[in-house]
């Protein structure tokens, strides 16, 4: 994992001076605690469990986060299981400040508007890097809607790195066709996990009254199209969503990023991934590889009135 991933998981966390702190009301007469920010305590204490350095008794609090491991804020514990939970986190707050921030002190902080990518698992020698780089600097560039993205350095002892992207409708628009591209995998893989896909075409072909045609070929055609379709509807969606066109046709914007997100596809089905800043813009949030992207938030930034210039009144005479 990124040492920046790990501070921003652990910041979630943390006070301003580093410590643990558990958001947590006693309910009941005192017989269970209910925990408003277990979700996060459970990530960041899984970190913290896994690191080498940590020698504390885990097998209590262990059970503690895997018993509620598909639970939401707020969670529901009994006290022994409040308790477990409290215990290992006092304990680990005795050095957990001085962790957190050797952490910070070894991490930068990103602009908003950086993506970090990951390189495939698959890029073994320079030339697969070479030829990766040319992919992405050339997907990248279909991108371009208000200024292209740049590259923005490394990250320290991994395979990823960091773009920037010059154009704040340029960002917008990629966040967008990227969840459109991470959509579009997803939907692939179940179709073809599925027998929904298979038995619609069938029924497409029977209706036609031509089920005796039939065929594997047939049906990987019918389920491309039908990708293809829900992805150019998708970024219709996105840009009447955005709204904003930079005095470019809406047709013209559409047609240069279907394909921008077709190769976006062919980027990620080869095991590269993209990820948000660090320090995301308000209307973005990433969670278990999935994007949450607030169209409403985006289109109140770009359509902000800009204050009215004051005017200066000359001097009394």
């Amino acid at each position: 994992m990124r040492l920046g991933e790990l501070r921003k998981i652990i910041k979630e966390v943390v006070s301003d001076v580093g410590v643990i702190t558990l958001k947590s009301r006693a309910v009941y007469g005192g017989q269970a605690s209910e925990v408003e920010n277990f979700v996060e305590i459970s990530t960041a204490l899984e970190k913290f469990i896994s690191m080498s350095w940590n020698k504390l008794p885990s097998e209590s609090v262990a059970k503690v986060l895997e018993a509620h491991k598909t639970a939401a804020n707020p969670v529901l514990l009994p006290q022994d299981e409040f308790s477990f939970l409290k215990s290992y986190v006092d304990q680990l707050n005795k050095t957990a400040p001085l962790f957190y921030a050797m952490l910070t002190d070894a991490v930068e902080d990103q602009a908003a508007q950086i993506i970090n990518v990951l390189l495939p698992k698959t890029t073994a020698n320079l030339d697969e890097l070479t030829a990766f780089n040319t992919k992405l600097g050339a997907t990248l560039k279909k991108f371009n809607v208000d200024g292209e993205f740049t590259f923005a350095g490394f990250d320290r002892g991994t395979n990823w790195y960091a773009i920037l992207a010059a154009g704040t409708l340029t960002y917008q628009y990629f966040l967008g066709c990227l969840d459109g591209a991470i959509k579009y995998l997803e939907t692939k893989k179940a179709y073809y996990e599925s027998k929904s896909a298979e038995l619609n075409y069938k029924a497409s072909l029977a209706a036609l009254e031509k089920e005796k045609e039939f065929t594997e070929k047939g049906l990987i055609k019918y389920i491309d199209n039908l990708l293809d379709l829900e992805l150019k509807e998708r970024i219709k969606n996105i840009i009447n969503d955005i709204k904003e066109l930079n005095g470019r046709a809406n047709a013209e914007l559409h047609t240069q990023l279907v394909i921008a997100t077709k190769d976006l596809v062919a980027i990620l089905g080869d095991g590269a991934e993209f990820h948000l800043s660090l320090n995301p813009p308000s209307y973005a949030t990433e969670q278990g590889g999935q994007l949450q992207i607030d169209y409403k938030k985006i289109h109140a930034l770009n359509t902000a009135e800009t204050p009215e210039t004051k005017q200066i009144e000359p001097p009394a005479m």
